[in-house]
């Protein structure tokens, strides 16, 4: 595994012209996230799990879902039960209230959000989890009364401050910081965290998705999501890659790296080997795929133990 702090000491010996180390990690980030548009690497599919309550139709995934890239959801007290995806409009035809209560048939994506929970009608208040995150802002957008406001929040370290705006509810549309803090700002309304940014980023977005039928209990619903990429900030921090992808991420930050420094030969070649190892990274991946499937569905005709799992229905069964 690469760490930030190793591709510091890297590059900065290789692109001599001058010190780059402070540019490093957005070049890391910004090639990560060009990686994964590519295809959808098996490497990078994730699981994530989540709770139902009773008559609520809306919810929000994890941040680390790149974009609306939900591959599959299902029950789990429902075995191999899959809720399959609809557009937001298709379920909007479906029962626009939304009413109708069961267990969940469908899901839509919604929108990108920068809030992770429905927020209540109150104040939003601000923490950090680092006494050295003083007066630094954190903007706050959304309804008052029904009409667009926002408010500036200046915090106190780990002394929790409130703002004085009364939101309406689920009217909180936007919650980002106006600089990086050193610990993690946690913003709730209520008993309720509506968002938690972790050090060095200034927001989050999570995906809204809505489910029909509106579930009438508490259920868990396991998915499946491709991950996106997140920015290195310090020099322990890993690269989240497999290590037979590390010549393309590299090759990718020499091209930022010639750029910057104005060696618009050296820069034009590596853009086109990172094209190119681009390509070579989804063939490997895809022949590591095809190498794990094999394994997995290979069985030794000598072990009388061998047995298939039974066909299952994919439908509701009534």
């Amino acid at each position: 595994m690469i760490t930030l702090g190793l591709l510091k000491t890297e590059f900065t010996n290789f692109l001599v012209n001058q010190d780059i180390s402070s540019r490093i990690g957005n070049w890391a980030f910004w090639v990560h996230t060009d990686i994964l548009a590519e295809s959808i690497f098996w490497w990078n599919k994730k699981q994530g799990s989540l709770t139902t309550v009773a008559s609520t139709a809306e919810y929000f995934l994890t941040h680390r879902v790149n974009g609306k890239d939900v591959l599959w959801m299902g029950d789990s007290a429902r075995q191999s039960y899959e809720i399959k995806e609809a557009t937001f409009e298709q379920i909007y035809r479906y029962d626009s209230t939304p009413t109708e209560t069961g267990d969940p048939v469908v899901w839509a994506y919604v929108e990108q959000s920068e809030v992770q929970a429905i927020n209540t009608a109150t104040t939003v208040s601000i923490v950090s989890s680092d006494n050295t995150d003083l007066a630094k802002k954190v903007i706050v957008r959304g309804k008052v009364s029904s009409v667009d406001r926002y408010e500036v929040i200046t915090s106190n370290g780990t002394t929790t401050v409130a703002g004085l705006l009364s939101w309406d509810v689920d009217s909180i549309s936007s919650i980002s910081m106006e600089d990086v803090w050193t610990g993690v700002m946690t913003a709730t309304t209520g008993a309720t965290t509506i968002a938690s940014v972790p050090p060095g980023l200034q927001r989050i977005q999570c995906p809204r998705i809505r489910l029909w039928r509106v579930p009438s209990s508490a259920l868990t619903l396991p998915y499946i999501y491709y991950q996106n990429a997140i920015k290195p900030i310090n020099d322990g921090d890993i690269i989240d890659i497999p290590n037979f992808a590390f010549p393309t991420l590299l090759k990718g930050i020499e091209y930022y790296g010639h750029k910057n420094n104005g060696d618009i030969d050296f820069a034009r070649l590596a853009l086109e080997e990172y094209n190119e190892s681009k390509k070579r990274l989804v063939s490997i991946s895809n022949r590591e795929l095809n190498v794990v499937h094999r394994k997995e569905t290979h069985t030794r005709t000598s072990d009388q133990r061998a047995y298939t799992l039974p066909r299952t229905i994919s439908g509701t069964v009534v």
